[in-house]
C-alpha cells in the first residue's frame, strides 16, 4: 500500500472513530468523550496499564505482562484480524483497500473502505453491505455461536437486512470513501453508525 493510500486510511479511520466514540451517537459512548478519539490512544492506554502491572509484579517480564487485546464476541485480536483479512481479499475486486479495528472500551467495530474515484454510489452501498455480511461469516468461522446473516430473517424491523450475530453484540461504524477524497466527509458514499442490535440498512450519502 503506497503512502497516499495509507494516509487516506488513517484519516478515514480517525474520522469514523471520532464519530463512533462521541457521546452524540449513543449514550454508552458518552463516557469516552473525554478521551482523545484516535485509535492510537487505545494502545497508549493499554501500554500505561501494562506498565502499572509490571511495576506491581517485577518478577514478570515486560513483554509477558502486556495484556492481549481481545476482539469482539470472544475472539482474540489475531482471530478478528484474520477474519478482516479474508473479508478484504474476498472483496478486493471492488475496493482499493480496507481496514477494520475493534475498540473494546466502546464495543465498536470501525470499518474504513477506500474505493476508486469512479465507483458508483450504488456499488459503494452494496460493498458496505457485503463487507458486513462477509466479516460476520468469517467471525462465525472462529466462533460458531455467532449467527450468520439471513435475508429472510424477520427478527428486525428491516426485512432482509440482518447482517448477522456479530452486529447483535457490537456497534459498527462504517465508511466508504473515494481514494482522492478520503479526508472529506462531503464526498463519502457511506458514513454510518449502527448500534448493536439495530441492523439499520446501509444508507447511501451520494
Amino acid at each position: 500500500m503506497n503512502c497516499k493510500i495509507s494516509t487516506c486510511f488513517l484519516i478515514l479511520i480517525l474520522i469514523i472513530s471520532s464519530c463512533a466514540f462521541s457521546g452524540c451517537l449513543d449514550s454508552s459512548s458518552s463516557n469516552n468523550s473525554s478521551n482523545n478519539t484516535n485509535i492510537s490512544n487505545t494502545s497508549v492506554t493499554t501500554n500505561n496499564t501494562s506498565a502499572t502491572n509490571s511495576s506491581a509484579n517485577n518478577t514478570i517480564a515486560n513483554s509477558s505482562s502486556v495484556p492481549k487485546k481481545s476482539g469482539p464476541v470472544g475472539l482474540t485480536d489475531a482471530e478478528f484480524q484474520a477474519a478482516v483479512a479474508v473479508t478484504k481479499y474476498s472483496l478486493i475486486f471492488a475496493m482499493d483497500n480496507m481496514s477494520a479495528e475493534y475498540n473494546q472500551s466502546s464495543n465498536t467495530i470501525i470499518i474504513a473502505i477506500i474505493v476508486p474515484d469512479s465507483t458508483d454510489g450504488v456499488v459503494a452501498k452494496a460493498l458496505a453491505d457485503a463487507t458486513l455480511k462477509i466479516l460476520n461469516a468469517e467471525v462465525n468461522y472462529y466462533n460458531n455461536s455467532v449467527k450468520l446473516s439471513d435475508t429472510s430473517n424477520y427478527t428486525t424491523n428491516y426485512y432482509g437486512r440482518y447482517h448477522g450475530g456479530l452486529y447483535d453484540e457490537c456497534n459498527v461504524a462504517i465508511g466508504v470513501a473515494p481514494i482522492s477524497h478520503a479526508n472529506d466527509p462531503d464526498y463519502y458514499y457511506v458514513f454510518q453508525y449502527i448500534p448493536a442490535g439495530g441492523h439499520t440498512p446501509i444508507s447511501r450519502l451520494r
